[in-house]
């Protein structure tokens, strides 16, 4: 609950590097796994959360080329998933405001009644 009282940053889009740092832990856990106990990862899924269309490029580099570098012997299927990216523009969000409080820095906290699942990525500080 302390986190509740931080101010939550938003980190969106999401940095290309973020996606990098992801896809080089996976393939050591691939390549541990395989060396530990001869097991072959047949799927890596790096998720979503990615940017327009337009903007992708540094996004693909950086889940590629971990890839590509670590696991040279064998390629498993790479899964994204773009939903975000793909209909970012086409989404309207209609939601209740439950309550609004004004701080005495004229800043202003609305509280509605959609879930935290639509925000961007969230961290508290």
């Amino acid at each position: 609950m302390v986190c509740l009282i931080k101010l939550i940053k938003l980190i969106w889009p999401k940095s290309a590097d973020i996606y990098r740092i992801a896809a080089e832990r996976i393939v050591q856990f691939t390549v541990e796994i395989k060396t530990s106990f001869g097991i072959t990862i047949k799927y890596l899924d790096l998720g979503g959360g990615f940017p327009s269309p337009d903007f992708l490029d540094p996004y693909i580099d950086a889940v590629v080329e971990p890839i590509l570098d670590g696991l040279k012997h064998y390629l498993p299927i790479l899964i994204l998933e773009p939903g975000r990216a793909i209909v970012k523009n086409a989404i309207d969000l209609i939601t209740t405001v439950d309550g609004v409080r004004e701080f005495p820095e004229g800043k202003r906290r609305i509280v509605v009644d959609a879930g935290i699942n639509l925000l961007p990525t969230g961290f508290c500080p």
